[in-house]
């Protein structure tokens, strides 16, 4: 969403007054970014066991979660919400790639670097994806089974 979390509207990040409670977890994500889509189709093909619930940050999920998004689309965050908080740019991409299991709970390792480090390498990607993945202007029709796990 934005670079920085905190308004009245906003629940805490984890890394400080944590609001828990939030199950399943959710992923709000930028739904019109070629990348967060094609990232989203990524976390959808590796959960097999249905954990995550998906919610595009210009949805009114998210809008009435956290308020509506402001500022460049650019600088917006990805967020996961679960059970211990809100976790926000490099956090949110790591636990959610840990949750998956398997190979991918190795993540959790990355989590150890700094985070000023990882999160400016997110905010240097997050600037460029625009560019890098372009914009899309329709999302893929989930299936069936699949569109129960997308939120508004």
């Amino acid at each position: 969403m934005r670079e920085s979390v905190g308004s009245e509207k906003e629940p805490q990040t984890a890394s400080g007054g944590v609001e828990r409670g939030v199950h399943p977890p959710v992923i709000y994500y930028d739904g019109h970014c070629g990348f967060c889509d094609r990232a989203v189709q990524w976390v959808l093909r590796r959960d097999r066991q249905r954990i995550f619930r998906f919610a595009p940050l210009q949805g009114p999920t998210a809008a009435g979660r956290f308020g509506e998004p402001e500022g460049n689309a650019e600088g917006w965050t990805l967020l996961l919400e679960d059970e211990a908080g809100v976790h926000e740019r490099s956090d949110a991409a790591l636990r959610i790639m840990a949750r998956l299991g398997g190979l991918y709970t190795a993540a959790r390792v990355l989590l150890w670097v700094p985070r000023g480090l990882r999160d400016g390498v997110y905010r240097w990607f997050a600037r460029n994806r625009y560019r890098w993945f372009g914009t899309v202007d329709a999302c893929r029709i989930p299936s069936s089974e699949e569109r129960e796990l997308f939120l508004p």
